[in-house]
């Protein structure tokens, strides 16, 4: 088993470099139309978890800002995805410890939250951890997977890659121990709290989410950064988008990250 992340870097070095962490699933299967939207106007880099199960968030952020040095990449906006905002927020506390007389191993230029946030709106520790959320997981996931291909084709049926796409996403939540990784990952959600630190963050912060998104409301997580975070800039709510904005409202959303990072169109 791959006990580190995948990073894959798209693009010239000479444009400006877009950071993407996915979300629970941990993998860049859904990606592939916003990525496609990009090329050739920002240097894409989609970043891959492994299936671990015992990785704490720093241990995200420490493989990461590793693959990253291999590659080269020493600043870059990043795209945190729903889960992806947690190890978003761990890599820039990471990267901010490493600071060595004055010189910088990773600087996060600024975040993109798709879906993110900075402390879960719902799940406790006490939910996460009771008999009945272990029981609902697989319920849940078991559901999801029967109805979220029929979904995917219904909204995207003029992109017949898409079919693919949703279909490698399916094989994938059906690999050994996925189950065990996302309640791994869960669990990470109801044990962090980054508030304090994100409001003393000095980079700009969006949110950019789907009107339709049961699994991470919008509303308070504008409300929080609104009253708490100084360097919040914008919402934008796409209203035809659900959790997945980036893949449902792929153009719409390339717009807005493009205009937020300084790129003209």
């Amino acid at each position: 088993m791959n006990r580190s992340v995948t990073v894959e870097v798209f693009g010239s070095p000479a444009d400006p470099t877009l950071i993407y962490l996915p979300g629970l699933h941990g993998d860049c299967t859904l990606i592939r139309r916003f990525r496609e939207s990009v090329q050739n106007r920002v240097r894409f880099v989609q970043v891959g978890y492994p299936r671990a199960v015992d990785w704490s968030l720093r241990d995200y952020a420490a493989s990461i800002l590793h693959e990253l040095s291999i590659a080269g990449i020493r600043e870059g906006w990043i795209l945190a995805e729903s889960f992806g905002s947690q190890v978003g927020w761990a890599l820039e506390a990471a990267a901010a410890s490493r600071t060595r007389d004055g010189r910088v191993d990773f600087k996060p230029l600024g975040f993109v939250l798709a879906g993110g946030f900075v402390r879960y709106p719902l799940a406790t520790r006490r939910v996460v951890g009771s008999p009945f959320f272990r029981v609902l997981i697989p319920f849940a996931m078991r559901t999801a997977l029967r109805f979220y291909p029929w979904y995917a084709r219904l909204r995207h049926w003029k992109d017949p890659r898409n079919n693919a796409d949703i279909a490698a996403f399916v094989a994938e939540r059906q690999m050994p121990f996925d189950r065990e990784v996302l309640e791994a990952r869960l669990q990470l959600i109801a044990e962090a709290d980054f508030r304090e630190r994100i409001a003393r963050l000095a980079c700009p912060v969006y949110q950019l989410t789907g009107f339709i998104d049961p699994i991470v409301p919008w509303s308070p997580v504008r409300s929080w950064l609104r009253q708490n975070c100084p360097v919040w800039k914008e919402t934008l709510i796409l209203y035809r988008a659900d959790h997945n904005v980036l893949n449902t409202q792929a153009l719409r959303s390339r717009d807005a990250i493009l205009r937020w990072i300084g790129v003209s169109r």
